[in-house]
């Protein structure tokens, strides 16, 4: 019985014809979208997308040299100075919290205290 209602069906050749293109262009294009999006943001704002395709990865990824983070750190600094003076109500105003109501250091000390044992990175005493 099962046989009797199986429909034996065999797709014309212009169907054929016509959903193979249509599934090799799909695919082309799903690949081609894969690989422009997955650059780098940064990189991605400023290309467009045929431009993205032909795209090589040589981003720099040796680390800074201290001297380029002191740099970096210089720059940063004389901005929160720029942006202090401009803006008053930026700036930090120490304000001393007992310990008992310190939250952060009742995590910390819930946490494992920065036990090297436990392999958690430590606080430092300015943070605490």
């Amino acid at each position: 019985m099962l046989h009797a209602m199986r429909m034996n069906y065999r797709p014309s050749r212009s169907f054929v014809c016509c959903l193979v293109p249509l599934l090799v262009v799909g695919g082309a294009g799903a690949v081609l979208w894969h690989r422009a999006s997955a650059l780098h943001l940064a990189i991605r704002a400023n290309l467009t997308f045929l431009e993205a395709l032909k795209f090589k990865d040589t981003l720099d990824t040796n680390p800074p040299t201290p001297e380029q983070i002191a740099k970096v750190r210089n720059e940063a600094i004389a901005l929160k100075e720029k942006l202090v003076a401009e803006f008053p109500a930026l700036k930090v105003v120490p304000r001393p919290v007992p310990d008992e109501a310190n939250g952060y250091l009742l995590l910390h000390k819930l946490s494992g205290g920065g036990d090297p044992a436990l392999g958690r990175l430590p606080v430092s005493a300015e943070s605490v």
